[in-house]
């Protein structure tokens, strides 16, 4: 652990909104080490506004590399930018890592480049898997002073192993602290880590050497990463979830206690009335009116739970890869006319508001992965096809909303 101070930042008041840039200070082996800490404006968002904190950043990291040039400088934090956008190019970031090597304060090395293009994630944004944490190093973490950077050590925590279970919700995305909002309160229901996965990279500290300081002698890349072209849009990655097989069989919780449903937390569960009682009524919690049901023991003073509805890629505007009317090119759209505020009709993010929010409709059937979501307890369920959840007595709001099409644009209700 190493003496740490903060540096005062003097930066524009980009807006109203706009968060601090951290920095502190602290000195290595005789060497002086800068660690920037941003968290830039979300991208609900202009991306304007993360160009312009981008810009501030720049040009105090400009003074003092030009104050003293062999500094060790690294700027991490959810930057809210993917790697290719401009927020990042304006920071200097370069997936070319022998630039580092042959150059002198002119770019910043972003580590995502030394993973595949389909592991640079972090977090999830409208379905897709994405990097909107970053860790950027200067040029002098690969010279023989102070810190130095151990090649190929970046690494996301989370992608897999005893990690994914843990920091991976039910939903396939990370699983972010839970909060339920419910008019003007804020309750905490004590689960769940955070919405971003942690970056890790590992350094090596070298003992004082004012030769080597004087002559700024780089180290050797034994892997050196030359993606160069920095500006193009990544491939893309959506949410790999891990849908319940309706064929099979799995535990109905229909009637269990609290604790019994606990127990199952991750696993995969069905709720079903038999057609010879009353379906269960949708019932709304929450600002956006979320629907859920309440299930337990049929005697009337047992313990009830409730459980909320809750499709996979609930953010996701695109059609749902998990319904298998869907073909993975038809999933794979980019923006276009359809996006986040006009969700494709036959997407989840379109079904989860139109029709499993908001009052009306009862429950007959469902299937799919318990866990939390909002603060709730939620079944996730990956396709609103008939062996996924069975709705009825909708509402006509409900029942026109989201109409699937097939080919020959005969629609068909939810």
């Amino acid at each position: 652990v190493f003496p740490a101070t903060p540096v005062k930042i003097d930066f524009p008041q980009i807006s109203s909104s706009a968060r601090d840039i951290q920095a502190i200070e602290t000195w290595i082996s005789g060497t002086r080490v800068l660690i920037f800490n941003g968290h830039f404006k979300s991208r609900r968002s202009s991306a304007e506004g993360r160009n312009a904190m981008a810009r501030a950043l720049k040009a105090r990291i400009d003074e003092e590399q030009a104050r003293q040039p062999e500094t060790d400088i690294i700027i991490l934090g959810d930057l809210n930018a993917w790697y290719y956008e401009e927020a990042l190019r304006i920071l200097g970031s370069t997936g070319n890592e022998r630039r580092m090597v042959t150059e002198i304060g002119q770019v910043f090395y972003n580590l995502w480049f030394e993973l595949p293009s389909e592991k640079r994630w972090e977090s999830s944004y409208d379905g897709e898997l994405n990097g909107l944490s970053h860790m950027l190093i200067s040029d002098s973490l690969y010279d023989f002073h102070g810190l130095q950077y151990i090649e190929q050590s970046f690494q996301v925590i989370g992608h897999e192993g005893a990690a994914r279970q843990i920091l991976l919700g039910a939903n396939g995305e990370p699983y972010r602290w839970q909060i339920q909002k419910y008019r003007n309160s804020v309750i905490h229901s004590g689960h769940g880590y955070s919405d971003h996965l942690p970056l890790v990279a590992r350094f090596r500290v070298l003992p004082p050497n004012s030769e080597a300081t004087q002559n700024r002698r780089k180290m050797p890349l034994s892997q050196p990463d030359q993606e160069g072209n920095e500006s193009e849009q990544a491939p893309l990655h959506l949410v790999e979830t891990d849908p319940c097989d309706p064929e099979s069989e799995h535990p109905d919780i229909t009637h269990m206690s609290p604790r019994e449903i606990l127990n199952l937390s991750g696993k995969c569960v069905r709720i079903e009335q038999p057609l010879s009682e009353p379906p269960l009524s949708l019932k709304t919690w929450g600002l956006y009116e979320g629907n859920f049901v309440t299930i337990g023991p049929a005697a009337k003073r047992a313990v009830k739970t409730n459980i909320g509805l809750s499709m996979f890629r609930s953010w996701d505007w695109r059609p749902n890869l998990d319904d298998s009317r869907v073909s993975r090119d038809e999933a794979y759209l980019r923006p276009g006319q359809w996006h986040s505020r006009n969700p494709h009709p036959a997407s989840n993010l379109c079904y989860q508001r139109a029709v499993l929010q908001g009052q009306g409709g009862s429950l007959r059937f469902v299937i799919g992965r318990l866990g939390y979501s909002g603060g709730f307890l939620n079944v996730h369920i990956a396709s609103r096809e008939p062996r996924h959840i069975r709705l009825e007595n909708l509402p006509p709001s409900k029942q026109n909303a989201c109409p699937w099409r097939f080919k020959d644009n005969n629609p068909e209700q939810p």
